[in-house]
């Protein structure tokens, strides 16, 4: 499996677009166009097909794992995937989905207000 079709098989799985995309090179350190973005995610049989060496790579990775949990010069900001997922189900209109996400946050949150609570008691 080729660098290319790794970051287009995460790409489908976390249902990124390529705006996302760009964005997860751009915290990895590399700005790209979207042309550049597109030439990395089509297929080889493709004319505009651009192959990821080993370095665009990592730089893609790299950035997927802060895109995914947050910058550590910044432990309390919201990830930028978290967001890129709730915008994504508010585009698709799936209501039913951020009603649970919003019940999960809520429970997580009254959960945390509590042990917080205890320990200030």
């Amino acid at each position: 499996m080729t660098n290319n079709e790794i970051i287009k098989k995460i790409t489908i799985a976390l249902s990124l677009h390529h705006d996302v995309v760009r964005e997860i090179f751009l915290v990895g350190g590399q700005e790209l166009t979207s042309r550049q973005t597109g030439a990395f995610l089509v297929g080889e049989s493709n004319k505009n097909y651009k192959a990821v060496n080993d370095e665009v790579f990592a730089v893609f990775l790299e950035g997927l794992i802060e895109f995914s949990r947050g910058s550590k010069e910044d432990p309390e900001a919201l990830p930028q995937l978290l967001g890129s997922v709730v915008e994504g189900l508010a585009e698709q209109g799936k209501a039913d989905a951020l009603e649970s996400l919003k019940e999960m946050v809520d429970e997580v949150y009254e959960e945390l207000s509590a042990e917080c609570h205890v320990e200030n008691d």
